[in-house]
């Protein structure tokens, strides 16, 4: 084949007769362009992607890490010694433009992160805040749960997703010896989602607490004693609420009061305010006080409070026979959260909250936009935990 332009004309010659072609001038050279374009040979690739044989290969060698770790930081120091913005002066000031090998990455592990990191796993020397230690069965779900990779946020997206969620959460309740109400397997309408914290769990109930109220969002109130953790506080920032926060006394152990409770109650009715809820705590961060919940649920029920149980740090207990007078009350209350990653040997962050009623959390955070819309949910047959948490998208945690 060959072509010649000439002015506005294209001669094309394909045989032993040429073809002429009348054409604008730019489009003359966009023709001869495209017929005479030979794409470039493949060159090989700078920076191949990490294979199958890399992964399985790195794969290994972290995982021994991890378990090399595990082993020796009962002899490092609990507290990091490292000085603030430390890592700013260690790492490069922009990411790095061509790929690191894994053998300086393992470094790095090394060099630069371990001397940063307070050793929670240091259970000989650790014992700030909590327990937090993961077993090592429960490390390797946490693996094959990012290897999976699952965007679960409703039932058809990934049925096992939510479906090991319903069936694992109806074991740790009954494991925890948890009231029937709560199981998704019971006749009720209650069930367990496994949540990012107990702060997350806070806020979801207080604003289902809130929205079951006819009420100006700024003069409802949540009442909570002064050894609640701070996460009851921050959950009425973000919803909008007051909060009170009743005085408790080493002669009652620190746990909140019925009459006390009572009393605040009735003196913000007076001054036109709308009482919404009461966190009670089994196992309060600060000094493990423990709130008798059956006077508390009465005063709740004749001022019709949703009663949520903040068991982070203290819900463990519940499965052992000796505690169980701790949390005697359960079957009355609306909501109850036990952080897994506290004493239950799983790795932060499952926050296990469990409901006797749906119905309020749907009403609150339910939400049906025309590309989550699909038969299996309109059906009711199946649950979608999307409408139960305040994110969209629900990872594979269970």
């Amino acid at each position: 084949m060959m072509i010649s332009a000439k002015g506005n004309t294209l001669t094309i010659t394909l045989s032993a007769t040429p073809t002429t072609i009348g054409l604008g001038a730019a489009t003359a050279l966009s023709v001869v362009a495209y017929l005479t374009y030979r794409p470039p040979s493949p060159s090989p690739t700078k920076y191949p992607a990490t294979t199958a044989e890399d992964f399985n290969a790195w794969g290994g060698k972290l995982l021994r890490w991890i378990s090399d770790y595990r082993e020796s930081c009962r002899d490092l120091p609990v507290i990091s010694r490292v000085e603030p913005n430390y890592l700013q002066k260690a790492l490069p000031t922009s990411a790095p433009t061509t790929p690191e090998t894994y053998e300086a990455i393992m470094s790095d592990l090394d060099t630069k992160i371990l001397p940063g990191l307070t050793n929670w796993e240091a259970s000989n020397k650790f014992f700030a805040y909590f327990k937090p230690h993961a077993s090592y069965p429960a490390i390797l779900g946490e693996t094959l749960c990012a290897g999976l990779n699952v965007m679960g946020f409703d039932w058809i997206a990934s049925p096992a997703c939510t479906e090991l969620e319903v069936v694992t959460l109806d074991w740790l309740a009954r494991f925890l010896n948890l009231p029937d109400c709560f199981l998704h397997s019971s006749p009720g309408p209650g069930g367990g989602v496994i949540q990012g914290s107990a702060g997350e769990s806070a806020t979801v109930v207080l604003l289902a607490a809130a929205k079951r109220k006819d009420a100006d969002r700024s003069k409802m109130v949540v009442y909570i004693s002064d050894q609640t953790h701070a996460i009851a506080e921050k959950a009425t920032m973000i919803i909008g609420t007051q909060f009170r926060s009743i005085k408790t006394s080493p002669s009652n152990n620190l746990a909140l009061q019925a009459d006390d409770l009572e009393k605040q109650i009735k003196e913000d009715i007076k001054r036109g305010l709308t009482p919404i809820a009461v966190v009670a705590t089994t196992g309060t961060t600060s000094s493990c006080a423990f709130d008798s919940l059956p006077p508390i649920n009465a005063v709740a029920k004749k001022y019709d409070l949703w009663v949520h149980v903040d068991a982070a740090y203290g819900g463990a207990y519940a499965c052992l026979p000796e505690y169980r007078e701790k949390f005697v009350g359960l079957e009355d209350v609306d909501s109850f959260c036990v952080n897994c990653h506290k004493k239950l040997m799983c790795p932060f962050d499952i926050a296990a909250l469990y409901v006797a009623n749906r119905r309020p959390i749907l009403d609150a955070l339910s939400l049906q936009p025309e590309y989550l819309r699909n038969a299996h949910s309109e059906s009711g047959a199946v649950v979608d935990f999307e409408h139960w948490q305040m994110p969209l998208g629900l990872e594979l945690r269970a």
